[in-house]
This record gives structure tokens, sequence and C-alpha cells, in this order.
């Protein structure tokens, strides 16, 4: 009546590194759609705790203005305009909404968070393996860099870094010691470069 019985887990997390390459989309701005790639790295203290650093790259670092910030494939630019912009600047009789332009656009962040496994399991993968994985909280400060047409210059571009919150939602899951997959959600809160106020950006990310 006593008997228990503990089955090891075929992967542990504790005292091992971890870093992982992703893609994702922020969908979040009506007249802005970013495809960041984003490079994480962790070191995981123990199963349910570790520390993790994150850097996203999802603009281009160009010196135009206006649609060639968004539309220059050669810039490497991971930003588009959405229709709804098209659609306003098309649909718009008014001279003062076709000269419409978007004040500040993300380039790339770095954060760093520590992430809690909260949930944590394995599962039979077609009856034939057992695949680990855990679901994780996490809740960080980073630096985010952005662009701006400058305000008296026509054609120069100015940078500015902001701080930034990020709270995050992610599963992951271990096939084997070296390959895995992620999805994560993170929402970042930031300080806007133009005007008063904070921006939100809400971020999906496959790894």
């Amino acid at each position: 009546k006593a008997i228990a019985v503990i089955e090891k887990r075929p992967f542990t997390k504790a005292g091992k590194g971890e870093i992982g390459l992703g893609i994702g989309t922020i969908a979040s701005d009506i007249f802005l759609a970013y495809l960041p790639v984003t490079l994480r790295g962790a070191y995981h203290f123990k199963e349910w705790v570790s520390l993790e650093l994150s850097a996203s790259y999802m603009g281009c670092f160009s010196d135009e203005t206006g649609d060639g910030q968004v539309r220059a494939a050669g810039q490497t630019c991971m930003r588009f305009l959405t229709p709804s912009y098209d659609n306003l600047i098309a649909s718009a009789g008014l001279t003062q909404l076709r000269s419409l332009t978007i004040e500040e656009y993300q380039v790339a962040r770095v954060d760093i968070a520590p992430v809690f496994s909260v949930f944590m399991g394995k599962f039979a993968l077609a009856n034939r393996a057992i695949a680990h994985f855990d679901l994780n909280l996490s809740a960080g400060l980073g630096l985010l860099v952005a662009q701006m047409p400058n305000e008296t210059e026509i054609g120069r571009i100015d940078y500015g870094v902001s701080v930034e919150g990020a709270l995050g939602l992610g599963i992951r899951f271990m096939f084997l010691d070296l390959i895995g997959l992620r999805l994560d959600f993170r929402e970042y809160l930031y300080g806007k470069q133009r005007g008063k106020g904070l921006g939100t950006a809400s971020e999906l990310t496959l790894g």
C-alpha cells in the first residue's frame, strides 16, 4: 500500500544552457506588421527557473523615409505596411490624409528575464518515444531601438532607445537533448519616442 513508483523524465534542464533561433510576427499595429527574427539564450539554474537573454531584429537601418523604410527588400527590412495603411491613403480624397507618415518604426530589441516553468510533464509520442514539455511564464526588462523621420529636416532619420517591460507565456517541447520546439508569446510595454505615453507590441514567435 505504501509503494510509490517514480519514473525519471527523459530530459532534464537543471545546470544546462539553451540557445534557440526563431521567427515570429508582431501584428498589433494597425498600420505596420513586423516579422522579427529572434535569438534566445538561457541558463537553467533549476528545472523550474532560468534566466533568459533574447534579441530581436525586426526592421532595417536605412537612410530612407516614407515607403522606402518598409518596402526596401534590398535593405533586409522585416516590416511591412498593412492594407489598412494603403486603404487609408488610397481611398481618402483629402490631401492631408495622402501625406500621412508613420512617426515611429521598431528596429530591434534586447530583453533579459527570469523564466519560471510552472507546469512540466512528459507525453508519449506515437507510443514509441517519450518527450518532455513545460509551460512557462516570464517577466523582464529590456531596450527597444526605434527609428523616426526627423521632424525638421526632410530625408533625415533619427534613432532612439526606450526602456521596455516584457511579460511572456511560452511552451517548450523537448524531443532530444539538443533538439526542441518552442512557442512564445510576449507582450511589450515601452515608452514612445515621439510624443508622450506608452506603446505596446504583441509578439508571437516559433523557434
